[in-house]
Formats: structure tokens, sequence, C-alpha cells
């Protein structure tokens, strides 16, 4: 048996114009008809909210002007699809403007709020452009292609990347730890449309220390991440230096504890941050991986790494070395080749707990970085059979970087509208006839107050030979 409701609900704001809406409520479509009376009133309150705007602009703020036309215009939100109507005004000074376009921040060409590209770029970072296509369309009622997905990644990507290059802090991060844990770690990702085939990505994560949560986790505590691709080694360390400095007081820091697995840039990655006592260390997940491999068919590898944990490499030195002339040819080399890492990093082996720290550990280890790579890079940019571009890739990884604010809405691009002032200023200094290399940056390691420190002078060096303390 099938019942209808009949439902009218009128629309107005202020004293303009009210719109009805009639439908009818079957039984039999409930679902489908309460989705479709919901999507009529957004478009409509959303329509006559818009035209109020317009309105009230015109009447106040934009009064002197002249209307030359008004034009309908489609504009996606993140609730879907509204079609609107709005002035176009020639001011007295002879300028042209759509007052409500430049109120809400509507480009010219563009058809989709900044919130709706978040909610799309949200998307994006689980699963592939193509599922979040058709997740959108699902969503909002409007059809949108895999490739308009990757246009919107590269933008907002692109206009986080200018925000986090453009910020400068002019004094240092507000928080304060006497001991910071860094590591960082590298992923190659596929390219295609590029010269190379593969590139390495560099993530790197700070915190300070660890909490336990429900069911045992571990969270990192004033967890800050970095990426970067295509940086080199004294650029990356450079770039981290500048992101840790707006977030961390760096001045209060006693003791930076470093892990990775071993490789010369993954240890020197935290190199320019000025903080007195340095600890580096072998991270548990690499040397797990490394003796598991080499030495799991051999030996019992579980009181081997309880006791490397325990009392260092010399510890065990003696039974690996006896292991390692078991088994196969080619297993005798991989098992050297083990030892031979294990013993080269010896000194970061060393517990922690017997390297006379000046400070207590607020946290029992590392060991989060590789979780964290996954997470990243390695879990949306490496799986798959994805390959990337360098500017998708780029876009990417700023959208990772930064999911949590993106997915509420509450990542903000004031740095943009400040570096597009700072570009208006160098051009008026260069249309006065003013001549010379302009050159803008922020170098908070010199700000530190330690300009006789070795790094210091090195620092300086590496950003103009010219340049005094």
């Amino acid at each position: 048996m099938t019942k209808n409701v009949i439902l009218s609900i009128t629309i107005q704001a202020g004293n303009g114009k009210a719109e009805l809406i009639k439908i009818c409520i079957s039984s039999d479509h409930l679902e489908e008809n309460l989705q479709e009376l919901m999507n009529r009133i957004f478009q409509i309150s959303g329509a006559i909210t818009l035209a109020e705007y317009d309105r009230g602009l015109h009447q106040e703020e934009y009064k002197e002007g002249k209307v030359k036309r008004t034009e309908a215009r489609t504009y996606e939100l993140q609730g879907g699809s509204i079609r609107y109507s709005r002035r176009t005004i020639q001011m007295p000074d002879g300028r042209i403007c759509k007052p409500l376009d430049e109120l809400l921040g509507f480009g010219k060409h563009s058809r989709r709020s900044q919130r709706a590209k978040e909610q799309i770029c949200a998307l994006a970072v689980d699963t592939t452009y193509r599922n979040v296509a058709v997740l959108e369309t699902h969503l909002t009622g409007y059809p949108i292609s895999p490739s308009t997905v990757c246009r919107t990644v590269k933008e907002v990507g692109n206009r986080i990347n200018v925000q986090d290059v453009a910020y400068e802090a002019d004094e240092p991060g507000t928080v304060r730890s006497q001991v910071l844990f860094g590591e960082s770690d590298g992923v190659w990702i596929p390219l295609q449309g590029e010269k190379e085939k593969k590139v390495e990505i560099r993530a790197a994560v700070m915190y300070t220390g660890k909490k336990t949560i429900n069911g045992g986790r571990k969270k990192l505590q004033n967890k800050k991440t970095f990426t970067a691709i295509g940086l080199t080694s004294a650029e990356w360390q450079k770039a981290l230096c500048e992101q840790a400095y707006s977030h961390y007081d760096l001045n209060s820091a006693r003791l930076l504890i470093v892990g990775g697995d071993g490789g010369s840039w993954v240890q020197n990655s935290f190199d320019l941050l000025g903080i007195k006592r340095v600890e580096k260390t072998l991270d548990q997940y690499h040397i797990n991986k490394a003796i598991k491999i080499a030495f799991g068919n051999v030996i019992d590898i579980k009181p081997i790494l309880k006791d490397l944990y325990r009392n260092g490499f010399e510890s065990v030195k003696e039974q690996l070395t006896k292991a390692t002339m078991k088994g196969t040819s080619e297993g005798r080399k991989q098992r050297s080749r083990c030892l031979a890492y294990l013993s080269n990093h010896a000194e970061q082996i060393v517990p922690l707990s017997q390297r006379n720290l000046p400070c207590e550990l607020p946290a029992p280890s590392l060991g989060t970085m590789e979780s964290n790579c996954s997470k990243l890079v390695a879990h949306r940019m490496k799986t798959r059979g994805c390959s990337w571009s360098i500017e998708g890739a780029t876009g990417m990884l700023a959208i990772l970087r930064h999911k949590e604010e993106l997915t509420e809405h509450t990542f903000k691009y004031d740095a943009i509208r400040k570096l597009a002032a700072k570009k208006k200023t160098l051009k008026r200094v260069l249309s006065q006839g003013q001549t010379g290399t302009i050159s803008h940056g922020s170098f908070p390691i010199l700000k530190s107050g330690k300009m006789s420190t070795p790094y210091a002078k090195v620092f300086k060096d590496i950003i103009d030979v010219k340049l005094p303390l």
C-alpha cells in the first residue's frame, strides 16, 4: 500500500520575493523524494541568499555605481550547485566589478567554491581520482571527471605550497620542550611524462614525545610533519629548519633525538636546528627488518634482538659473526652485508639509556617514521599502480601534509594574499627606476643569537657570502 504526503515549503528572505516548493513524498520512494526536496531547498535558499547579498552590496558599498547588466551563473558549493544572478557594476572611476563574486571569493573562470575543492582534495588523499569523481558526482549530483579532480588537486596543492614557502615566522614557535624527536625517511615514486622514471620524496616528522591512547596505541605529541620533492640535502635541511622554527621554540630544547635508517641525508636532516646536544639512533624498524631478512632462517633472532636493544651491538656481534658462515653462498653474502650495516652504525644502536643524556626522555623509543611515511606518502602515492608528474606529485604532497585541515575546512590562505602584496611592492619599486637584485627570504637560524657557532657561519655562506653577520 502506497502512502503520499504533499509538502509545501515557502522560502523568503526579508521582504524579497517568496519561493514556493511543493512536492509529493511517496512511501515507495521516500528517500529519493526527501533527497530531491533537500536539493531544491538548498538551491532555492542559496539563490535567494545570494540575491540578498547582491542587493545589499548595490544599495550600500556600491550605491554610487551604475548597473551595467545582470547575469546568471551556476556555482558549485560543497552541498551542490546553485544558479544565481548578480549585478555587474561600473563605478564612477570607470572600474567594472562584480561585487557579489568579489565578496564570496568566486573566481572569474571558476565554477567551484574553495570549500568544495577542499572536499574533493580530502577524498583524493585516500583513493584514486577516478573513484573521487564517482563519489563526488554521487554526493553533489553534479558530474565531475577524473581530470577535473586532478586539476583541483594541483590547484589547491599549489596554493598550499605558495603559502608554505611564503610563510615567515617573525617569532619562534610556541611549543616548548627540553627534548625533541626527529625522524626522516625517503620514498621513491614512479613518474610519468618526465625525463626520469622515478623521484625520491623526502619526509620527516618531529614531536615532543608519545602518549598512550585507546587500545595501547601511541600518539605523537606536538607533531609536525614535513615533505619535499626534488630537493638537495642542503635545500631539505633549510626547508625543514624554517618549518621547525615556526612551530617549536628551539632555544628551549636541550636534546634532539634523531632516528632513521642510517642514510647520510636522513641522519643529517636536522643539522641546522642548532640544538646543543644531538643523539642519532638507528630505528628499530630497519634493524628488525635487516636482521630478520638476513638471519631469520638460520638462527632464532628474538633473543638476539632483545640483547641488542638492551646492551648494544657488541653484545651480539660474536653470535651474528658465527651465524654469517651458515647457509648458502648467497645467504652468507647477505648476512655479511647486514653485519657490516650494524657494525657501521654501532654507535647509533647504543641504547639511549646508556648515553648519559642531559635530561630525562619523555618517551621510550623512536621508530615512528615508517608508519608516518606510509600514511604521508607511500599509501597514496606508491601503491595502486600510480604514476605521477612532478606537478601532480607536488600538489598531492601538499594535500597530504594538510589533510586534517582540509577535511575540517580550517586551512587558511592568508599568506597568498601577503605574497601578492609583496609582489606589488616589488613592481612599484622597480617601476620607480631602482635597479639591483632583490632577494627575499627568512632565515630564523640567523636570529637565534648564536652567530659565533660553526653552523651559523656555514648557513651564512650558503645564503650569501657577502651577507654580514
